[in-house]
Order: structure tokens, then sequence, then C-alpha cells
């Protein structure tokens, strides 16, 4: 079936919609789990069931993140129904995220933390929504403030 569209059209259509998102987005940072690293434990004399803080040393978090540019729409002028593209029921201190397929990937793998946007943690409400404009795949997700 033929398309309405021509391919030299699709790349600019979607040369475009690259553009208005380079233009438009900001840097978020995704926190993941932190690795948990422990060493110098000495076992020791060690009770099953009774901890003794001297047999270990040392316990140390390092933390895991990433920065991925985002498109973001503050959410609060839109309170009091629901967002069809999510399902998901827009309260105060939410917004919105458009991300590119990298970016959802590392949101998808693991546990996410937290989001960081404008010096504000947000934690996920909704899984990605995927947007595809002839090809070109954005995804979308709902943030809420930490409080």
């Amino acid at each position: 079936m033929p398309s309405l569209i021509s391919n030299s059209q699709k790349v600019y259509l979607t040369g475009a919609l690259n553009d208005h998102f380079d233009s438009f987005k900001r840097n978020i940072i995704v926190y993941k789990e932190p690795k948990k690293t422990v060493t110098n434990i000495n076992t020791a004399n060690v009770l099953p069931g009774y901890e003794n803080s001297s047999n270990i040393s040392n316990i140390t978090y390092t933390i895991v993140s990433g920065t991925y540019p985002a498109q973001i729409t503050y959410l609060n002028q839109q309170k009091g129904r629901t967002l069809e593209e999510t399902k998901a029921f827009l309260e105060d201190d939410r917004l919105r995220i458009k991300v590119k397929q990298d970016c959802k990937n590392y949101i998808n793998q693991g546990k996410t933390e937290n989001i960081t946007v404008d010096g504000n943690a947000y934690n996920l409400r909704s899984s990605d929504a995927e947007a595809n404009y002839l090809g070109l795949k954005f995804y979308t997700y709902i943030l809420e403030k930490t409080k």
C-alpha cells in the first residue's frame, strides 16, 4: 500500500522533530540503586544471628547514575485530569519527561531510585509510553516530586 508521505518527506519531518527535541532538551540525572561494596570482613568468632560491629570494617556505597537529555513539561497547570498517553492521573508536583531510546533503556534496566530534574528529585509514577513519529521513537514518563 502506498504511503501518503514520501521517504524524502519522512527524512525532513523526522529531522525537524529531532531538531525540536534538541532545541528544548535539558539534562536529567537518573539515579539507580547504589552498588554496595563490603571489604575487610573478619568472620572469626562470629555467632550466627549476632552482629558484632567490629567484624565488619568497611561498607561503601557507589553512586550509579546517568545523565540524559529530556524534554520536560511541568503538569501542575493541568491538575485533575488523566493524561491519555500514560493513563496517569495528574496531581500537584508532577511532570512529564520525553526521552530517547538510550534513556528509556537505562531507566527500565534495574531499579531506578529517583530522577533529578532542575535540581529536584522525582520518583517514577508511570511506565514508559512510546510515541512513534514516522519511525522516530520517543518515550514519555510521568514523575512525581519526592516528599
